[in-house]
């Protein structure tokens, strides 16, 4: 667990673990991280994985499955976004740079569903192995 998350009483900030294995796995190839200096330009398209709930049934998946594309918002951009003619920003609570944004406007909108949250957030290469991970949902 990271060492300074507050837990859910708190902002949610660095929620965040990593699992150690005490084994290799040889079935899986791992993610390719991002370079900490990556430039991600806005607008560049991503993916959202996970296990969470499908819309057909409301029932968390027991296949890994992969959203259409969202694309990337800077926040200062995201700050700005009003939903649904709310005066007040909808993403005024993005206070921090560890935070990213991601969203469309295509529809049938896509997003994450409850259960995806800590899955990856990816910019698609040709093949699987050329997968980045920018970011955590």
């Amino acid at each position: 667990v990271h060492p300074d998350y507050g837990g859910i009483a708190g902002d949610l900030e660095n929620d965040l673990m990593i699992l150690v294995l005490s084994r290799n796995i040889d079935t899986i190839t791992p993610v390719c991280l991002a370079e900490a200096d990556m430039y991600l330009p806005p607008r560049n398209p991503l993916r959202i994985t996970g296990w969470g709930y499908t819309e057909s049934d409301n029932l968390y998946s027991d296949v890994l499955r992969e959203s259409g594309e969202v694309f990337y918002i800077p926040n200062n951009d995201c700050r700005e976004i009003k939903f649904n003619n709310i005066t007040r920003p909808l993403f005024d609570t993005i206070d921090s740079e560890s935070y990213m944004c991601a969203a469309t406007h295509r529809k049938p909108n896509t997003n994450s569903c409850l259960g995806d949250g800590g899955g990856p957030l990816l910019i698609k290469g040709d093949a699987s192995d050329d997968d980045v991970q920018v970011g955590i949902t």
